[in-house]
């Protein structure tokens, strides 16, 4: 009976050694993007899961406000990539002043700047983006003050998994930046005031 038991605690060792190796090991052609890599609490979604985008949307902002980093694993070509979202917890913060020029927005298959550009635009948008250093008004004060900013209004998600691959090969391309900072925006309007004239 007593060696039957201390076989089965062995057995028992070995199996929790061996789950906790498999834990700590990563893809060697995993690539990590994101501002929050160091954080150990990194959630992984899987979009399909999701009906829309808001339902994402507070999905990320819910990991957000407990303390962890929300983020998604891509494939491409046959490499695994990781992007986290640096999303912040609105229930913290009344407002976060951010100055307009630092946003890069999506909305759906568009960018808006200036104008509205259409997204196979992106790499050369990007680009000017980051390395505009303050000197254009509509592109960013530094590389680092940067904000991806997506948000689809049509609340489908079919077209997310390809737009975030192509956002990081166009940011594969950038130099000067230390972090891929990619907000998910989801918050929704107010309603407009009531008509006082009736």
């Amino acid at each position: 009976m007593k060696i039957e038991f201390g076989i089965l605690l062995f057995m028992m060792a070995i199996l929790s050694l061996s789950c906790k190796n498999n834990e700590s090991v990563k893809e060697p052609n995993s690539k990590f993007y994101g501002c929050n890599l160091e954080n150990d609490s990194i959630v992984l979604l899987r979009i399909p899961n999701f009906m829309n985008f808001q339902e994402l949307y507070d999905e990320v902002e819910q990991i957000s406000c407990s303390g962890g980093v929300a983020g998604v694993e891509l494939e491409n070509e046959g490499i695994s990539s990781i992007l986290t979202f640096s999303n912040p917890c609105w229930e913290n913060y009344a407002c976060i002043l951010i100055r307009r020029r630092n946003v890069f927005e999506i909305i759906d298959d568009s960018i808006n700047f200036e104008k509205t550009y259409p997204i196979d635009s992106l790499k050369s948008l990007l680009k000017k983006h980051y390395k505009n250093q303050g000197t254009l008004p509509y592109y960013s004060d530094h590389p680092d003050k940067v904000i991806v900013s997506i948000k689809y209004e049509t609340n489908k998600l079919d077209k997310l998994p390809s737009l975030l691959n192509r956002l990081i090969k166009a940011y594969d391309r950038v130099e000067n930046s230390k972090c891929l900072n990619v907000w998910f925006d989801g918050k929704q309007p107010p309603p407009p005031p009531p008509n006082m004239n009736k």
